[in-house]
């Protein structure tokens, strides 16, 4: 229960920072700034838990155990904090199926047919804004009209294709 309670309240304190940073001037790099505030808020937490449990026990004879508690709230911690950066990813990044879902639901008891939603669909919400996210992240370069795959681009298509090995999953679905 302890591991619980010190995962989620970190993941509490650094989401409560998340929201106070946001009030005040959402960055221009926000996945940069979550993970650096999520993660610093974490060590942070961890040293303050580490050095407040060795100074209970007698010359930290008691620190394997706090060691293996601290492995137990890294992978908590970290599994709730990766799973929210998913989710909070698909809000910054224009979720299609998110924009899907939000007009249907907007469009209230009437519903709304196949025509008007692909009248909404288009290069312009989906694929330039996505081109672009790219490219200022420096995955993709564009040189004489073309894009290339950067060595950054290179190093992300390497890991989803080892994952998707690992995972036996189709390369054809992305």
């Amino acid at each position: 229960m302890n591991i619980f309670i010190c995962g989620t309240f970190l993941f509490g304190i650094a989401f409560f920072l998340h929201i106070i940073v946001w009030k005040i001037r959402i960055p221009k790099n926000q996945m940069k700034t979550l993970i650096l505030i999520f993660f610093s808020v974490f060590i942070s937490g961890m040293i303050s838990i580490s050095f407040v449990q060795c100074n209970k026990s007698l010359f930290c004879q008691e620190a394997i155990i706090y060691f293996s508690e601290i492995i137990h709230v890294t992978i908590f911690f970290t599994a709730i904090t990766f799973s929210y950066f998913l989710v909070y990813a698909s809000f910054i990044g224009e979720s299609p199926s998110l924009f899907i879902v939000w007009n249907i639901a907007n469009s209230g008891k009437i519903g709304m047919n196949k025509n008007d939603l692909y009248k909404l669909i288009e290069d312009d919400i989906f694929i330039k804004p996505r081109f672009e996210y790219l490219i200022e992240e420096k995955m993709v370069n564009k040189i004489g009209g073309k894009y290339l795959l950067s060595p950054k681009g290179n190093t992300f298509i390497s890991i989803i294709i080892i994952i998707q090995k690992l995972m036996k999953l189709s390369k054809s679905n992305g």
